[in-house]
């Protein structure tokens, strides 16, 4: 179930980079669409979206560190106890 609904989100993100590029309908109202998206990828790279923990790690456990820090929950939690392996 996992797997498949991460496949499945991968897919759609997939399709909305896709549609971002087709300049005879553009997906958003912004005069220099393909101008903002190559600026993006200079600052942010081609895959701003991310997905998987991997890729995610730092920013998951600085997030699990800022809820214990706040006072939300008595201790960090590691990405591995948050997401099936097969996630992973």
């Amino acid at each position: 179930m996992a797997s498949s609904l991460y496949n499945a989100f991968s897919e759609a993100k997939d399709l909305a980079i896709d549609r971002l590029y087709d300049t005879g309908a553009l997906a958003l109202t912004l005069p220099f669409l393909i101008d903002h998206l190559e600026e993006t990828w200079k600052i942010f790279g081609t895959d701003y979206w991310s997905y998987g923990v991997e890729v995610n790690r730092p920013a998951l456990e600085a997030l699990a560190q800022y809820v214990v820090d706040q006072g939300l929950a008595p201790w960090v939690v590691s990405p591995e106890e948050l997401f099936p392996e097969i996630g992973l």
